[in-house]
C-alpha cells in the first residue's frame, strides 16, 4: 500500500531452480483470463428465455461443483495462463523460508472459470497510481476513466482483476486476472505523476464508479501510519477538497463495495481501510484485505502465514487473500515482472485486487443481489476453519460468522461464495418457504418414482440464506414411501390362512395396521379388517362372496378404507397425504384336472386425497397338487400401483422484475416402471388329523422393478410352520 505521491518500493526474491516461478515484490498484480483455458466449461444453467414473454433477471449457478472437479483440475495444473502463479519463491534477506504460492488456486477461482464465470458484464472501478493500457493483457478488456502516466503498480493491480493474454492468440505470454470478463473504470490519486494526493481525481472516480454502477472500487494505496482515530479523521478531511471526496466516496458506498488494502506492515488498520471505525454508516460497503500465504487440501485452509499487518480493528470486515503474482509491468506493451527471472510482486496491493474481482464474479452469477450482498457473501464463505473466532457479528438478518482479530473473516473462497450458504428454501406462490431438507412432494409407495420424474425434468430454483438464487433438479424435492421388503411381506403371507386357498388379497393387504380375518362356516361369505396400530391410522373394510362355478370359484368383493399417506398419500409442503380408498375385487379359482389350479385375482379401485387417482393390483399362481397333498406352485403378481392421477404444483422456476416466477408443473403419479413380483411357493402336510392339522410351508420370492422404480430390486425366502385347529 503506497502513501498517495510517494515512490514505490520493491522487495527482490531469488529464483528457486526448480520452481515454475520466483520471487517478489512489495505490491501486486494479476491478469485475466483468456488465455486457452482448457477444459473450461459453461456450465452454468442460464434461465433467460426460459418461458416465452417473461423477462428472466435471474442466473441461477450450480449448486454443486462435483461434476466440474475435472474441469477446475485441468485450469489448476494444465493451463498456463493459471500455472503461471504456481511459484515456489523465498525473500533474498530469509533465503531458508520458502513459501509455495498459487493465488489463483487457493482462493478457489478456477471453479469460477470451470463454469464460465469471467465477471462478464460487470464493472470495477481502480483507483491507483497509473495505468499502462496498451498492455497485451488489456488487449481484451473494456477500459474508461482517467488514464494519467504508465506505472509498474497499477498495471499490475488492474491486471489482477482483469487482464488476459493467451500466446495462443499472438500475445508474448500467456496470463489471466481472476476476472477476465470485467469492465474497468481507471481513476488515479496522482495527477500525471505530480506528488500528492489529488482529491479532485479521487472525487471524479468515486462518481464515476456510481454513475457506472460498479460492484466494486479497488484502491490499493492509503496512508501508511495515519490511524483510524476521529482525531486522524477530522485532520484528514478538513480540507474541502478532501470532504468532497469523503462525499463522493460515501454516496459509492451505499451502493457498491469500496475495497481497500491492508497496510504490509504495522500493527493493524488505519485511516481508510478502518474508516468504518471512525464512520459506522460506511461499514455495509466496506472492505479491508489482508495478504496471507496459506497451507490448504481440496477442501479447506489448514494453516495461514501471515505476510502483512493483521486486521486488527478492521477484523470486522476483513479478509485474507494470497497477494503474490507474476503480473505485467508498464517497461513496454509486453512486459512481465518475471522478464528477469527474479521478480514477484507481492502485498496487500495485490491481495486486494482478487476480492474486487471475485465480487464482480458473484455480481454475474447472482445478478439479484446489490454489491452489498455480494459483500456479505464473501465475508460469509470466508475459509475459517484455521483459527479460533475472537468475536461474532450479525452479517445478515439471522446470519452470524464469528471473525479473527488477525484474520478477519477468513480466506478468500470463491469456490464457497457461489455455493449455497445456509438451507435454501423452494417458496411457493402462496408466499410460504419450504428448505430443501426438508422434501416438498411426499408420495406413497403405490406411486413408486412418479413423482421424482416428474419433478426431475424440471429446474426448480432455490433460494439460500443470503439471497442466492440456485437451480435444483425437481427430482430432489420428492421423497417417496418406501416399498416394504419382499420378505416380512412373505412371512406374513405364510402365517395367514391357507395361501392357496383364495387369490392373493388386493389393496387391504398393503396397507398397515393390524389384520383381522372372519368367515362364515359355510365359507360363502369372508371379511378381512384393518384397524389402527402403533405408528399407523390406515382403516378400512374388505367383503366379498365366494360363488361356486362347480370347478372352482369365483369370488366377488369390495373395499373401503383410509390410506394414512403410505399408499396413495400425496403430500404438499410437509402438509399430511392421506387418501380415502375403494376398490372392486374379484377372484377366481380353478381346478385344472390332475391334482393342476389355477388362481386369479384383481383389484381395481380409487384413492380420494390431495388429488383424485386410481389404481389396481394383479395376480395369478398356477400349481399342482400331489397324492401326499403337498402343493407347489408358480405366480406372477403385480402389487398394487396407481395407473392413472396427476397434480400441478406451481413451483418457482425464475426470477422476473416483480420477484419469483412460479410455473405451473403437471405431475403424473402412475409410475413409468410396475413391480413384478415372481413366487415359488410350496407347502408340505407334515400331520393331518382330526384335532388340527399342520404344514410346512416354503416360499422364494423376487421382486423385479421393486418399489415400481425401475431396476430395483429385491427378494425374500421364507419358511413358516402353520397349525391350524
Amino acid at each position: 500500500m503506497s502513501v498517495p505521491g510517494s515512490k514505490m518500493t520493491s522487495v527482490r526474491a531469488t529464483r528457486l531452480p526448480a520452481a515454475p516461478l520466483a520471487a517478489l515484490a512489495v505490491l501486486a498484480l494479476a491478469g485475466c483470463g483468456g488465455s486457452g483455458e482448457e477444459g473450461a466449461t459453461d456450465a452454468a444453467s442460464r434461465v433467460q428465455g426460459f418461458l416465452p414473454g417473461i423477462e428472466i433477471l435471474s442466473v441461477a449457478y450450480v449448486q454443486s461443483f462435483a461434476p466440474f472437479e475435472a474441469a477446475a483440475a485441468t485450469l489448476r495444473t494444465s493451463n498456463p495462463a493459471f500455472t503461471r502463479q504456481d511459484v515456489a519463491w523465498f525473500f533474498t534477506n530469509a533465503p531458508s523460508v520458502v513459501f509455495e504460492s498459487f493465488a489463483l488456486a487457493s482462493a478457489r477461482f478456477e471453479y469460477a472459470r470451470a463454469v464460465g464465470l469471467t465477471g462478464a458484464g460487470q464493472v470495477v472501478s481502480v483507483v491507483d497510481d497509473g495505468f499502462r493500457t496498451t498492455h497485451e493483457a488489456f488487449g481484451g478488456t473494456a477500459l474508461s476513466g482517467i488514464v494519467p502516466g504508465a506505472e509498474d503498480h497499477g498495471t499490475a493491480v488492474a491486471a489482477i482483476i482483469a487482464g488476459s493474454a493467451s500466446t495462443g492468440l499472438g500475445a508474448s505470454q500467456n496470463f489471466t486476472g481472476v476476472a477476465p470478463g470485467t469492465a474497468l473504470d481507471l481513476g488515479t490519486y496522482v495527477r500525471s505523476g505530480v506528488a500528492g494526493a489529488s482529491y479532485a481525481d479521487l472525487r471524479a472516480a468515486a462518481e464515476r464508479a456510481t454513475a457506472l454502477g460498479a460492484v466494486a472500487q479497488n484502491n490499493s494505496w492509503g496512508f501508511p501510519g495515519v490511524a483510524a482515530t476521529q482525531s486522524e479523521y477530522d485532520r484528514l478531511f478538513a480540507a474541502p477538497a478532501a470532504r468532497d471526496w469523503l462525499v463522493a466516496l460515501t454516496d459509492y458506498a451505499r451502493q457498491g463495495v469500496v475495497v481497500f488494502a491492508a497496510p504490509n506492515d504495522g500493527p493493524g488498520a488505519t485511516i481508510l481501510d478502518g474508516l468504518p471505525r471512525v464512520r459506522p454508516d460506511l461499514e455495509a460497503g466496506w472492505l479491508s484485505v489482508i495478504n496471507a500465504v496459506p497451507s490448504y487440501n481440496a477442501n479447506r485452509v489448514t494453516s495461514a502465514t501471515l505476510l502483512s499487518a493483521p486486521c486488527a480493528t478492521s477484523a470486522r470486515w476483513c479478509l485474507a487473500a494470497e497477494g503474490v503474482w507474476s503480473a505485467p509491468s508498464a517497461v513496454s506493451d509486453t512486459s512481465y515482472v518475471t522478464d528477469d527471472g527474479r521478480q514477484l510482486v507481492i502485498g496487500t496491493s495485490f491481495a486486494a485486487p482478487q476480492v474486487s474481482g471475485a465480487l464482480a464474479i458473484l455480481a454475474e452469477a447472482f445478478p439479484t443481489l446489490t454489491p452489498h450482498d455480494l459483500r456479505v457473501r464473501l465475508l460469509a464463505s470466508a475459509d475459517d476453519s484455521f483459527f479460533a473466532p475472537d468475536a461474532q457479528v450479525e452479517l445478515a438478518q439471522g446470519f452470524v460468522k464469528g471473525y479473527s482479530n488477525t484474520w478477519g473473516h477468513g480466506f478468500l473462497d470463491v469456490r464457497a461464495a457461489l455455493l449455497p450458504i445456509g438451507t435454501p428454501e423452494v417458496r411457493m406462490a402462496d408466499g410460504s418457504a419450504v428448505p430443501l431438507d426438508t422434501p416438498l412432494v411426499a408420495s406413497g409407495a403405490a406411486m413408486g418414482d412418479a413423482v421424482a420424474r416428474s419433478l426431475g425434468a424440471v429446474g426448480v430454483l432455490a433460494t439460500d440464506a443470503l439471497g442466492g438464487d440456485f437451480r435444483f433438479s425437481g427430482a430432489g424435492l420428492a421423497a417417496t414411501t418406501a416399498a416394504p421388503p419382499v420378505g416380512p411381506a412373505l412371512l406374513s403371507d405364510l402365517m395367514a390362512g391357507d395361501p392357496f386357498a383364495a387369490p392373493a388379497s388386493g389393496v387391504l393387504g398393503s396397507l398397515s395396521g393390524r389384520h383381522l380375518s372372519l368367515s362364515d362356516p359355510s365359507g360363502e361369505m369372508h371379511a378381512a379388517l384393518v384397524m389402527p396400530g402403533e405408528g399407523s391410522d390406515d382403516a378400512g373394510v374388505a367383503l366379498s362372496r365366494a360363488i361356486d362355478t362347480g370347478s372352482g370359484a369365483l369370488s366377488v368383493g369390495l373395499t373401503l378404507g383410509r390410506d394414512g399417506g403410505d399408499l396413495f398419500g400425496l403430500g404438499i409442503g410437509g402438509a399430511a397425504g392421506g387418501a380415502g380408498i375403494a376398490s372392486l375385487d374379484l377372484g377366481l379359482t380353478q381346478d385344472l384336472g390332475d391334482g393342476g389350479f389355477l388362481r386369479l385375482g384383481a383389484s381395481v379401485g380409487m384413492a380420494t386425497g390431495a388429488t383424485d387417482s386410481r389404481f389396481n393390483a394383479l395376480s395369478m399362481e398356477v400349481g399342482t397338487t400331489a397324492d401326499n397333498g403337498a402343493r407347489l406352485a408358480l405366480g406372477v403378481a403385480l402389487p398394487v400401483a396407481t395407473t392413472a392421477g396427476q397434480t400441478t404444483l406451481m413451483l418457482p422456476t425464475a426470477r422476473g422484475p416483480g420477484g419469483l416466477v412460479h410455473t405451473p408443473v403437471s405431475i403424473d403419479l402412475a409410475p413409468q416402471d410396475r413391480q413384478v413380483d415372481l413366487s415359488l411357493r410350496y407347502d408340505v402336510p407334515l400331520d393331518v388329523g382330526p384335532d388340527g392339522r399342520t404344514d410346512l410351508r416354503l416360499e422364494l420370492r423376487h421382486a423385479l422393478n421393486h418399489g415400481h422404480v425401475a431396476g430395483a430390486t429385491d427378494t425374500g425366502v421364507g419358511f413358516a410352520l402353520h397349525i391350524s385347529f
